[in-house]
Parts: C-alpha cells; sequence; structure tokens
C-alpha cells in the first residue's frame, strides 16, 4: 500500500521542484510517456528500472500513479 506522502508526491504535475527532479532527470518531463514506451517494447518493471537506473519499487509506483498501461494490456 502507498503512503500518503507518496501519492501526494507523484501524483502532483511533475514541474521541476525540489521532489520531481530525480523523476524527470532520469526519465523525462512526461515520466508516464517514457514508460508506457518502454511497456510497449515489451520490456518489464525490472528492464525498465535498469535501463532508466531506478529501483523496480519506483518504476511499479510510478506506473500505478501515472496513466501506464503494462504491455499485456489491450483496447
Amino acid at each position: 500500500m502507498m503512503t500518503d506522502r507518496v501519492h501526494n508526491t507523484l501524483s502532483q504535475p511533475l514541474m521541476p521542484g525540489k521532489r520531481h527532479d530525480r523523476i524527470i532527470e532520469k526519465l523525462g518531463p512526461c515520466p508516464g510517456d517514457a514508460l508506457s514506451a518502454m511497456a510497449g517494447y515489451g520490456m518489464n518493471d525490472r528492464e525498465i528500472a535498469r535501463y532508466y537506473g531506478l529501483t523496480r519499487s519506483t518504476v511499479k509506483r510510478l506506473r500505478r500513479i501515472l496513466p501506464v498501461r503494462a504491455k499485456w494490456t489491450f483496447d
């Protein structure tokens, strides 16, 4: 279960600021799009985390909060 602090931090628009700088530095200004693209390439959370230099738990948390679809999800 995610803490309120983490949810509040990650659900805010990602604009330059102390809490968001690291995510923006790693994933760019549209992290949801970056994660969606990687998932679209067939990468799992572990591979995405390794590619961006993040922990797997960070990728999982971002995937839950941001509009990121899993590679196996179809319309």
